[in-house]
C-alpha cells in the first residue's frame, strides 16, 4: 500500500520509481489540503507543478477523485517505462544562458520546467544532460543533477501522449469550485479544460510555473502555501514576486523532509500570524487548550 511504502526505510524504498512516487505525492498533497481545511483554512485559488497539477485539479473540483486516481495511475505507469533513459538537472541561469548551451544538443536536451527567474530545469537523454551540466559548470553556472533517472516533460514522453489520451478516455472535466491556474498555459484555466487531451499535453510540454505564479500575483494573490512533502518551489515564488515588485508571503506546509505534526502546526502558526482565521476546534478537537493571561508576568 501507499502507507506501507511511505513507512519504509530509505534503503528499502522504491520512491525512485515514478509509478510509486507519483501516487504517493498525490496522496500527500491532497491530505495536506484536507488537513488545512480542517484547520479552517481553504484556498481561493490553486496551482500544481507537474504531477502536482492532478492534486490541484481534484482539490479545486475540476475533476473527481476517481478520475484523479485514474490519471495519476496511468500517467505514472506510462512514465515509468522510460526509467533509465534520461536525466534532469536544475540550472540557476537565465533562459537565454540555458538555451545557448542546450541548443548544441540538437533536441536531445530541452527545458522541462520554467520555475522562476534563473531557475530552469533541463530534461533529456542521460549522456546529453550530463554533458550539458559539464558545460554549465565550466561557465561557473550553478547546477545540480536531480535524483531521478527520467526525462520528464521532454521528447522521451512524446510516444506516451496518445497512449495516455487513450487510457483516459471518458474522464470528465467539471466546472471547478475553486479557481485553478494551469501550468500548461500559464494562466487561469478555462472552464472544463481538464480532459484527456489536456493531461497528454501536460505530461509532454514544459511546466510554466513562472508564468502561472506571475498571473496569480497580477490577479492579486499574495499569500501562498506550498502543499508538498518538502519545500521545493517556495524560493522561486519569492523571486518571481520580487521581480514583479510585488509583496507576498510563502508558507511551506512541511518545512523538513522528516517533519511531523508539531512542525506542520508551526506552519499553521505562520498562517495565523499573517491573518488567517483558524478553526481551533479542528486543531485541538478535544478542546484541550486553555486561555492565557492577557498581560505579561
Amino acid at each position: 500500500s501507499i502507507i506501507d511504502e511511505m513507512m519504509k526505510d530509505i534503503s528499502e524504498s522504491k520512491f525512485y520509481m515514478t509509478k510509486i512516487a507519483q501516487p504517493i505525492i498525490f496522496s500527500i498533497q491532497v491530505s495536506l489540503v484536507e488537513l488545512w481545511k480542517s484547520w479552517g483554512i481553504s484556498c481561493e485559488a490553486m496551482v500544481g507543478h507537474s504531477v502536482g497539477e492532478i492534486a490541484a485539479a481534484y482539490c479545486s473540483g475540476a475533476i473527481s477523485l476517481e478520475d484523479a486516481l485514474k490519471i495519476v495511475y496511468h500517467r505514472s505507469v506510462l512514465m515509468d517505462s522510460i526509467l533509465g533513459l534520461g536525466r534532469m538537472a536544475a540550472i540557476q541561469a537565465s533562459i537565454n544562458e540555458v538555451e545557448e548551451v542546450i541548443e548544441k544538443f540538437e533536441g536531445k536536451v530541452c527545458v522541462g520546467a520554467y520555475n522562476g527567474p534563473e531557475s530552469i530545469v533541463i530534461s533529456g537523454d542521460s549522456k546529453a544532460v550530463e554533458k550539458a551540466v559539464e558545460e554549465f559548470q565550466n561557465k561557473k553556472i550553478h547546477c545540480k543533477m536531480l535524483e531521478v533517472e527520467y526525462a520528464f516533460h521532454s521528447h522521451q514522453t512524446e510516444d506516451l501522449v496518445e497512449r495516455l489520451n487513450e487510457s483516459l478516455k471518458g474522464i470528465k472535466s467539471d466546472i471547478p469550485t475553486i479557481d485553478i491556474y494551469s501550468t500548461l498555459t500559464g494562466k487561469l484555466a478555462d472552464i472544463k479544460s481538464f480532459n484527456s487531451k489536456y493531461w497528454g499535453m501536460q505530461m509532454r510540454n514544459p511546466v510554466r510555473f513562472d508564468k502561472t505564479i506571475e498571473a496569480l500575483l497580477e490577479d492579486g494573490f499574495n499569500m501562498f502555501i506550498e502543499m508538498n512533502q518538502k519545500p521545493i518551489l517556495s524560493g522561486d515564488i519569492m523571486k518571481i514576486s520580487s521581480n514583479l515588485n510585488k509583496q507576498c508571503i510563502v508558507i511551506p506546509a512541511i518545512s523538513k523532509s522528516q517533519a511531523g505534526y508539531p512542525e506542520m502546526r508551526l506552519a499553521l502558526a505562520r498562517g495565523y500570524s499573517n491573518g488567517y482565521q483558524v478553526n481551533w476546534s479542528g486543531v485541538f478537537p478535544l478542546n484541550t487548550y486553555v486561555k492565557i493571561p492577557t498581560y505579561s508576568w
